[in-house]
């Protein structure tokens, strides 16, 4: 396996071990108290290799990695390696885009959060279709001191678990909340978040006992943190799942917590917040369809505008005399306020999300004693800052390319020159960064399967984006 890196690399040996519920996600078959005996002399659900045994081993079990299980790539290096391990451990693209994004939300609070939205398209190679899940952050029906959007993120990942997913729903969960809950190190990438950002944090107590050191200084690249009121939420969507946060008793305390806070949501807001699954925004290309995420995410048509103009210049990309399209004109106050990863499994599968909390960091204010950031309601500002695209050949059924972008204003146009360098400039995926402002906020992350997937899965490879602090996990050869 190969771990491509932008900015440092990340210690695997510091993930906790996850911490289901006794007895969840395992299937019970004779011999297990040795299976799990053995799982554990070779490190657990976290070992990638060693100790030998069969490679095609059930699923939700640990066993060693042969040949391509799939790949990720994240802005966050904590949440690839969580998604990584799920692959290794059987997940489909979905059940590891359900961890990616969960640990998202705990190790990149600035970007990701349970009290913010987002988007996912979704290519599942069994069922030979492509959809989109659209969780957006919807407005409260009262007016608050806080204008606080409802959350709808864990509502809407568990939409698409409920569809496409192979493990346990507490499976996918268990890494987030052990991150949350036993502590982990600040990243580079939420390091230079908080020294951009932190300042925002600063009127609300509980997140600057949190997020910020002494003298509410943001707290610095590897420092330990935990965050157990966070944790306690997880626990509680892993174990009653999202229904009862938006239905039941959960629902009403978060309510009343958000309320505390200033943001007028309600019991019923949090009820009538429900994902919706749409059909995405397509083209075509060559021989295959590009889908894009719709409306409300503005950012997918214009992702798809600037595209039809990169690949109109086909032999000036094919040249190298080609640039990156200029950047929307929006709100620059959005940029670091949202995030996009990918993940393909080993059966061709692929999923492509983003996350937003509208803001960094959110509203800057959390619902009091739970750990959750509260965010604004999605509007075409904020949701024109992500942008994700699939690439998919619906005759024979194969994935050739998933993209993801967002953290500012263009990420529609970083992530279409990125595409464009790659499907129409043919560059490798080193080069794909070329044209690509430095300066710029938007990072975008890729996966490429030249040859197609699953049939030639051996072509795929993937990365982070080089000006962040990301990382890509992907078998080698």
């Amino acid at each position: 396996m190969i771990l491509a890196k932008a900015g440092h690399p990340e210690r695997q040996s510091g993930a906790p071990h996850p911490i289901p519920r006794p007895g969840a996600g395992v299937r019970r078959r004779p011999g297990r108290r040795r299976a799990v005996t053995f799982a554990l002399l070779c490190g657990g659900i976290w070992a990638l290799a060693g100790c030998g045994g069969k490679s095609n081993e059930p699923i939700g079990t640990a066993a060693p990695v042969a040949g391509y299980f799939g790949s990720v790539a994240a802005d966050e290096p904590r949440a690839t390696l969580a998604g990584r391990d799920v692959l290794a451990n059987n997940g489909s693209a979905v059940d590891a885009a359900v961890a990616t994004a969960f640990t998202l939300a705990v190790t990149l609070p600035s970007r990701a959060g349970l009290g913010g939205g987002g988007a996912c398209l979704v290519h599942d190679q069994r069922a030979k279709k492509t959809e989109a899940i659209l969780f957006p952050a919807t407005a409260a029906t009262l007016d608050g001191r806080l204008p606080a959007g409802v959350p709808t993120m864990a509502r809407g990942l568990y939409a698409m678990h409920a569809r496409y997913g192979r493990l346990r729903w507490e499976q996918a969960l268990a890494a987030a909340e052990g991150f949350a809950r036993f502590g982990h190190p600040v990243s580079r990438a939420l390091a230079r978040d908080l020294a951009n950002d932190g300042e925002r944090l600063a009127g609300d107590p509980e997140l600057s006992a949190i997020l910020l050191g002494p003298g509410r200084a943001p707290l610095a690249e590897g420092t330990s943190l935990s965050q157990v009121a966070l944790a306690a939420a997880l626990t509680r969507i892993r174990t009653a799942g999202p229904g009862d946060f938006h239905v039941g008793q959960s629902a009403r305390e978060f309510a009343a917590a958000a309320r505390a806070a200033g943001a007028a949501i309600t019991a019923e807001d949090m009820r009538a917040a429900i994902p919706a699954w749409a059909a995405p925004a397509e083209m075509g290309f060559a021989q295959e369809r590009l889908y894009l995420l719709p409306d409300p995410f503005s950012g997918g048509a214009a992702t798809a505008g600037l595209w039809r103009r990169l690949a109109e210049g086909r032999d000036r990309w094919r040249s190298g005399a080609a640039a990156a399209p200029a950047p929307l004109a929006v709100a620059s106050g959005l940029d670091r306020a949202s995030t996009g990863f990918v993940v393909t499994d080993r059966e061709g599968s692929a999923v492509a999300c983003v996350l937003t909390m509208g803001q960094p960091f959110g509203l800057g204010r959390s619902a009091r004693g739970t750990g959750i950031l509260l965010a604004p309601p999605a509007d075409a500002a904020n949701t024109g800052t992500v942008s994700a695209a699939l690439l998919v050949n619906t005759n024979v059924n194969e994935f050739f390319l998933a993209v993801a972008g967002g953290g500012g204003v263009d990420a529609p146009a970083a992530t279409a020159a990125v595409m464009a360098a790659t499907l129409v400039g043919q560059q490798t995926l080193d080069r794909a960064y070329a044209g690509l402002d430095a300066g710029q906020p938007a990072r975008v992350n890729i996966v490429s399967c030249p040859a197609g997937a699953p049939r030639k899965s051996e072509t795929c490879a993937t990365r982070t984006d080089p000006r962040g602090h990301g990382l890509a996990a992907y078998p080698g050869q």
